[in-house]
């Protein structure tokens, strides 16, 4: 594996460590006051930021992994959020630990820090063949609107030992107060990322060509029970696959599973791995 295709990898490593979403739906928001519009909007803000929106007046979040099987993963995470559901902190731990030489152990962090709600720092490191480490740092620069919403995302991409730099920026298109689109420039190349919804306003699914698609399904109450993300890696096929089986008053996921399926190119096994994930909210 070169270094360009691990320096790749590190782009799509961010994608898949999502967890569970809700419907995108809500009305325009009057700058300054904290109504349910604002609620609502600083909820796709926090989806946007971390892949995940919550319900319900939450205050912080902790989420730990145990129960690993097959690949070592571990996952650590603490949100906090004030009073009116704007994210104020956010940090984040992954880790995977490969069990075939072909794989690439992967350590992931991000960071908010409540003096720079808008500025995130995230860190990706690689073990490559031969024992070298690749690490990739991206400083994440948010933009918003009049309503608070976020409009655009800078990421400014830094390696090392190599020492190379680029940027890309992301813009969010919005309908009817639904986010329903993302639209990546990098080095002159395009990625558009466009979210489906049906007639209840529930995100069913979220494709990006040649890169990743999606897919949710609910329970009878509308909460979501399970996301389905798919991906092609450099050395085959990846699927991720989360089923919750608990949720809080808010409908907010307490205890889940993840499981991850490879399958290497040009072989037909496909390797599984998993963990349980659970969630601690405490709320105003």
């Amino acid at each position: 594996m070169t270094d360009g295709m691990v320096r790749a990898m590190n782009k799509l490593t961010g994608m898949f460590l999502l967890i569970f979403a809700f419907p995108l739906t809500g009305t325009a928001a009057t700058p300054g006051r904290c109504n349910d519009a604002a609620r609502e909007i600083n909820q796709q803000n926090t989806f946007i930021i971390t892949g995940t929106k919550y319900n319900g007046p939450v205050k912080s979040i902790t989420i730990t992994s145990y129960r690993s099987m097959g690949l070592i993963l571990w996952v650590k995470e603490k949100l906090h959020f004030n009073a009116c559901g704007a994210l104020t902190r956010y940090d984040y731990e992954y880790r995977e630990m490969a069990m075939e030489e072909s794989q690439v152990p992967i350590t992931q962090t991000t960071q908010i820090v409540p003096e720079k709600p808008d500025q995130a720092t995230v860190i990706i490191s690689n073990v490559i063949p031969g024992g070298s480490m690749l690490s990739t740092q991206i400083d994440q620069q948010y933009t918003r609107n009049d309503e608070n919403r976020i409009v655009s995302l800078t990421e400014s991409y830094k390696t090392a030992p190599d020492n190379q730099s680029w940027q890309s920026e992301t813009r969010y298109r919005y309908q009817n107060n639904q986010l329903v689109s993302e639209k990546e420039t990098e080095n002159g190349e395009t990625r558009i990322k466009v979210y489906h919804y049906d007639n209840n306003g529930l995100l069913t699914d979220i494709d990006q060509p040649n890169v990743m698609t999606q897919q949710y399904t609910y329970n009878e109450y509308n909460q979501v029970a399970g996301v389905t993300q798919k991906l092609p890696t450099f050395w085959g096929k990846s699927a991720y696959s989360y089923t919750c089986y608990k949720w809080d008053q808010y409908g907010n996921c307490e205890l889940q599973t993840m499981i991850k399926a490879i399958q290497l190119e040009g072989s037909s096994a496909i390797q599984s791995s998993g963990i349980t994930l659970e969630s601690r909210y405490e709320y105003y």
